[in-house]
This record gives C-alpha cells, sequence and structure tokens, in this order.
C-alpha cells in the first residue's frame, strides 16, 4: 500500500493510500474540494515513478500544462526514514476530536488521523463531511476502506473483550462463593404446620418433593415447594385412631381400621386393599411383603403374606404349639451366681423383678412371624434355666479414703465428688450389674416355603433373631449363628460381646437401629465394644475394630464405605459401667470406614452419634443433656462425606419427637407443629 498525497490544480491538497495495479490507479480519484477528476494526474504520476527507487523523495511532473506535485512513500522499507509508526503500520497522529485516543487508520479523503471512537461513528472516515463526500462523488475504494476499518477494529478489541470477560468470570465466582457462604448453604424452614390446624397424624417422606400426612380423618400428599395438595384420601375411623405408615415403595401402604390399603403415590389411586381378619392382627413387613398373624384362643394362629408390589394374599392356619420337653436331667428353675455383700435398696427392687421368673413353664414365652425370602418365618424362644449372674459394676473402693485424708485440699475436690457420687450409686444399686446368662431353647420354622425342616436348639443368653436379605441371623449373648433360607446353619462365631441391652431382638430387615446388616457379601455386627465384619457365606472374620455404644450403621448406595455412629467409650467403660460421669462424660463418635478393609477413613468426636444417608447428602444428630441431666439439647449436622467436616449446624433446646430426612429436605417434628426444612446446595 502506498500513501499519496496531490495537489489539484485548484489549490486543494488531499491524500488517498492505494495499491496500484500495473503503475495505475484501480479506482478512479476526485479532488475533495472541487470536485474534478484526479486519476489521470494520478497515472501519469505513478507512470514517472515506477523507475524510482522508493525512498520517498519529493517529485515535480506536469501534466495538460499544469503543475502537479506529489509525494510517493512506503509504508515500511529499508530505504525509507524511521519514523514512529501506530498499529497496522500506520503513522502516529492525534486525532483532532479525541487527541488521548489511539490513531487506528487515516481517513480516506482527507487522510486526518482516525481513532477508535470516530471509526465507530463514522467508518472509514474522519467526520461526517468526509463520508457525505464521498458518498457524493461515489468513490468506490471507501467500501473497501470500510472493510480494512472494521478488520482493524476487530483486532485492536479483543484483548478489551478477554479482560472483560476474565473479569466477569472472577465477580461470577466471587459471587457464587459469597451466595454458598452466607445464603446457600444453610437450611431454612420452607413449610411449617401447626398441630392445632391438622390435629394428631403423621407425617413423612414418599417420594421426592413429596411430603405425605396421615390423620384420623384423611390422607394428604402435597408437592414441595409450594406445599400444594397433590391429592386427598378421606378417612373413616375414630379420632384417636391415625393409620400406621407400612411401606412407601413400590406403593403407599398403610395400616388402618383393620385395612391394608396401597395407594399409588404420584395419583391418588388405591391400588389394592386387603381386610384383616381381625382389626387387632399383628403385622410386620420388610420391602418384599407384610406378614399378618391373627392369634387365637385356642392356640393356633391364621397367617397371611401379602406382597407389597402386586397385593396378592397367601393365607394358612397354624396349629397351636405343642409343650416343649425340658433338656434331660433339667427342671424349671433359678439359678443365681451373688456374691456375698451387704443387702441394699436395690436388692428389694430386683427380689421384685424376679418374681415373674419363678413361674416358669414348658410353653413358649414368645412366639414371633416374620416375613422372610421365600416365606414367613416363626421365631420360636422359651426359657430353660434361668441364670442371671451380678458382677461389680464399680471399681473396688480406695484403701486410703480421700475424704479421711487430712492433707485435703480444693484441688482434689472433683475426687471427693467422685468417691461420694460412687457411694450413692453403691447404695442405690449395690455396685453390681446383672447379665442374663439363663439357658434358652430357640425353634425355626419356616411357612409357606415348602417342605422346610425346622432347626431347634439351645442358647446361653436371651436370643435375638434378624432377617436380612440373603441370611437369617440368631444372636444370644456372644454366640452368633447364620442361616440359609432352608433352616441350615451356614456357620457359627463367637463375638467379644453380647448385643446392648436396648437391642430390639426383632430387627425388620436392614433397619438402620439394628447391629446386623448386609452389605454385598458381608455381614457386619455390632455389639457392644467391637464392629466385626464376617463373610455372609463362609464366616470367615475381614476385619474387627474396638467402638463402644454403636448406635447405628449406614452403608453408602454403592456399598464400598459404611458410616458408624457410637460413642467415645473404652473397654474400662464397659467393664464398669456404673462409675460416676458428671464432666467426663462419653462423646459422641462419627466414623467412616471402608468395607473391604475395615480402614478408617476419618473419625470425627464431639458432632453427632447418629446419622442418615439421603442420596449424597449425610445427615448426623445428637440428642444431649444438660449436667443436670434436666436440659435438653438438640445438635443437627450435614456432614461432608469426603472429610466429616460439618457444613452447618441447626441448634435447638429441645427434642424433636420424630425426623425424616430426604435429599436436600429433612422434616422435625415437635410437640406444638411440624417444620420442613430445606437448603439450595
Amino acid at each position: 500500500m502506498r500513501i499519496v498525497k496531490v495537489q489539484c490544480g485548484c489549490g486543494a491538497r488531499f491524500a488517498f493510500e492505494v495499491e496500484p495495479e500495473e503503475s495505475r490507479m484501480p479506482v478512479p480519484v476526485f479532488c475533495p474540494v472541487c470536485g474534478a477528476e484526479a486519476t489521470d494526474r494520478a497515472n501519469a504520476v505513478l507512470a514517472q515513478e515506477q523507475d524510482r527507487d522508493d525512498r520517498g523523495e519529493a517529485s515535480e511532473a506536469t501534466v495538460g500544462g499544469q503543475s502537479l506535485r506529489l509525494r510517493l512513500r512506503q509504508k515500511s522499507g529499508s530505504g525509507s526514514e524511521p519514523g514512529p509508526v501506530a498499529m497496522g503500520g500506520e503513522p502516529v497522529g492525534a486525532c483532532a476530536q479525541h487527541p488521548s485516543e489511539p490513531i487506528v487508520a487515516r481517513c480516506g479523503i482527507c487522510g486526518a488521523p482516525i481513532c477508535r471512537c470516530c471509526a465507530q461513528a463514522h467508518g472509514a472516515f474522519c467526520s461526517a463531511r468526509c463520508r457525505a463526500m464521498a458518498d457524493q462523488q461515489g468513490l468506490l475504494f471507501s467500501e473497501r476502506a470500510q472493510k480494512q476499518m472494521s478488520r482493524r477494529l476487530r483486532l485492536s478489541s479483543w484483548p478489551r473483550r478477554v479482560c472483560w470477560l476474565t473479569l466477569g468470570f472472577i465477580l461470577t465466582v466471587a459471587a457464587h462463593k459469597a451466595w454458598w457462604r452466607f445464603v446457600g448453604y444453610k437450611p431454612r424452614v420452607a413449610l411449617r404446620f401447626a398441630r392445632e390446624t391438622f390435629g394428631r397424624g403423621s407425617w413423612d417422606w414418599v417420594n421426592p418433593g413429596r411430603l405425605l400426612f396421615l390423620g384420623a380423618s384423611e390422607g394428604v400428599l402435597r408437592k414441595l415447594p409450594e406445599g400444594w395438595i397433590r391429592w386427598r384420601i378421606p378417612l373413616q375411623g375414630a379420632v384417636d385412631q391415625v393409620p400406621e405408615l407400612i411401606a412407601t415403595e413400590p406403593w403407599v401402604v398403610w395400616l388402618h381400621k383393620g385395612r391394608i390399603v396401597a395407594v399409588d403415590a404420584e395419583s391418588g389411586q388405591i391400588q389394592w386393599q386387603v381386610r384383616l381378619p381381625t382389626p387387632g392382627a399383628e403385622v410386620r413387613g420388610n420391602r418384599e411383603a407384610l406378614a399378618v398373624v391373627d392369634q387365637r384362643a385356642d392356640g393356633s394362629a391364621q397367617l397371611i403374606r401379602v406382597e407389597l408390589a402386586s397385593g396378592a394374599v397367601q393365607q394358612l392356619t397354624v396349629p397351636p404349639q405343642p409343650r416343649l420337653p425340658w433338656s434331660a436331667g433339667q427342671q424349671p428353675g433359678r439359678a443365681r451366681s451373688l456374691a456375698p455383700r451387704i443387702p441394699t435398696a436395690g436388692d428389694a427392687a430386683r427380689g421384685l423383678a424376679d418374681e415373674g421368673l419363678e413361674e416358669t413353664s414348658s410353653a413358649p414365652l414368645r412366639r414371633v412371624f416374620m416375613p422372610s425370602r421365600n416365606g414367613v418365618v416363626e421365631f420360636q424362644v422359651w426359657l430353660i434355666e434361668s441364670n442371671v449372674v451380678e458382677r461389680a459394676g464399680l471399681r473396688p473402693r480406695r484403701e486410703d479414703s480421700i475424704l479421711e485424708d487430712p492433707r485435703l485440699s480444693a484441688g482434689r475436690s472433683w475426687g471427693v465428688v467422685r468417691e461420694a457420687l460412687e457411694e450413692i450409686e453403691r447404695l442405690r444399686s449395690g455396685g453390681v450389674v446383672r447379665e442374663d446368662r439363663s439357658r434358652y431353647g430357640v425353634r425355626l420354622r419356616r411357612w409357606m416355603a415348602g417342605a422346610v425342616p425346622d432347626w431347634m436348639g439351645e442358647v446361653i443368653g436371651p436370643p435375638l433373631f434378624f432377617a436380612l436379605h440373603s441370611v437369617d441371623v440368631v444372636w444370644a449373648g456372644t454366640n452368633l449363628m447364620v442361616f440359609n433360607g432352608r433352616n441350615q446353619l451356614l456357620w457359627q462365631a463367637t463375638l467379644a460381646h453380647p448385643a446392648a441391652p436396648a437391642v430390639d431382638g426383632h430387627a425388620i430387615l436392614n433397619r438402620p437401629d439394628s447391629p446386623c446388616t448386609e452389605i454385598g457379601t458381608r455381614l457386619i455386627v455390632a455389639d457392644q465394644g467391637m464392629l466385626s465384619c464376617f463373610d455372609s457365606a463362609s464366616g470367615r472374620v475381614h476385619w474387627r475394630m474396638p467402638m463402644v455404644g454403636t448406635r447405628r450403621l449406614v452403608p453408602s448406595p454403592d456399598g464400598h464405605e459404611l458410616y458408624a455412629g457410637g460413642t467415645s467409650g473404652t473397654i474400662e467403660d464397659l467393664r464398669y459401667p456404673l462409675e460416676p460421669r458428671r464432666w467426663d462424660k462419653l462423646r459422641p463418635l462419627l466414623i467412616k470406614l471402608d468395607v473391604g478393609t475395615g480402614r478408617v477413613a476419618w473419625r470425627r468426636e464431639g458432632l453427632a452419634d447418629h446419622c442418615a444417608l439421603s442420596g449424597s447428602v449425610l445427615y448426623a444428630w445428637w440428642l444431649a443433656r444438660g449436667i443436670s441431666g434436666e436440659a435438653e439439647h438438640f445438635h443437627l449436622h450435614r456432614i461432608n462425606p469426603l472429610n466429616g467436616s460439618s457444613l452447618w449446624h441447626l441448634y435447638e433446646e429441645r427434642w424433636p419427637r420424630r425426623m425424616r430426612f430426604q435429599d436436600r429436605w429433612f422434616l422435625l417434628e415437635w410437640d406444638d407443629g411440624v417444620e420442613v426444612w430445606e437448603f439450595r446446595s
């Protein structure tokens, strides 16, 4: 490209930028003042300058008897004078309208410098006057210059665009973190229902974002977060009779007024109904079926098995249980191992509790029916010989009492208090704990499962029964027995401690508070002081880990991790459970471990001792009492499953009656109403 400066015959001077084609103008050019065509003049000058070197010397030519003065100069070259150059190789100058703006081009008519602002307003011209003049004269090169100007503007503006995009990204990330820190991660009350408005009833989650209320007069399903009523089913019954929710998958199933009703959660349509023989029939269930037992006066029972998916019913009559013989050489009686000591007030209370053990007979003391994988299991337990063993629950007395020490000081005040509390506990309970090591008879009988022989045996300690996915477990004292669906004993194992006294002896399929849970091919058992992992088929021990007071076992959805809640106690706390604790109480404990290896991923003490996993959200809570034992404290945390840290903490000075969790929603039922909480992330 060349910059050509021309002086017209009228005296006007103008310049333009052109790329010669065979030393001639590719387009006509006109004088911007008088409008005379100067194409021939430019062609003659280009022809005369063709043989000259391009060093920028001034030259003079005569065309048609008139004097024409011009100067030709290349934009760059070894022979040209070095000088300041703007972007794109343009000479540096100052815009008349915006002196501080950088120059991007020159006007196609007058050659004046053009900044970015003028280029956006007038294109390839410095002003509206030059643009109008180009339009009047029909200059063809103005369109070409306009395209070049647009390209230069795009090239010159991309760094600014990148800067703005980077700044916008940084501000977006900062705003998101600020929202998460102060708003998004914290829970808030989405809905609140007063108990006076709905009366007595139970609340529970059904499907994601669906809240079910079962009251004495109706069942209502609400859609969250708005709380709109999706369907409503009227119920007929007594004012104080509330339906009992049995299952939520695949249908919403409840028991009310002697009927089992299954309803579609989306439409509210009744899928099937089963009428019970009597309103007082016992109903137990798992994820697949329900077992309904109606005990009769003659000792027989009507047994009904209901499939949850289809509502199919199987029923039969169970005959009365015959009188079971006692073991050879054994008679009903009581055997107690008592340590010689002075009788206390606790002995009288225990004597009243032991009166029922004197009246034993050969009839089964317990008879429980539970649904299993291929029918219904009848678990029978009867007492053969009572044997209650008492052992020391407190450490032996100190030979040198602190109270009798003449050098007693204020620094030993806690020792004085501890010794006084131990003496009070000895007067109250005798300083002993009782362990049931009685002999019990156990029978497993399966109904509706074909010709399966019964299994009968004797155990030491109160027996517990757990129906799991692939095996059934009988746990008595420290002995663990595992059976298959044909009542065949697969293997036995000896545990370090018996089950906790508060464990339900008839746990339903994989309940969270059950001390036995099955994860894939692993059987996890939690006794009073140890977590043990067995192979469910062979009984081989994979790992053991000490943990006192396990409250809850929660496996991850993929079955690779296990969350366990318990206490920070030690074996000494199990050995002496009556030791007074006021200021050094057991702290709650929450751990995450690998099911395959037993390796602890993280351990958090002081947060919570119960946990629940809903989707990808891990909840943990702790129901605590004050030092005096009267104040109630409720701590609810959302735990990060990766490292066990608390993402948020909800505190109330009261205990909820019920808690239900569903992903980012959770329900707290208080004495005065129900609150539905949510958090957005």
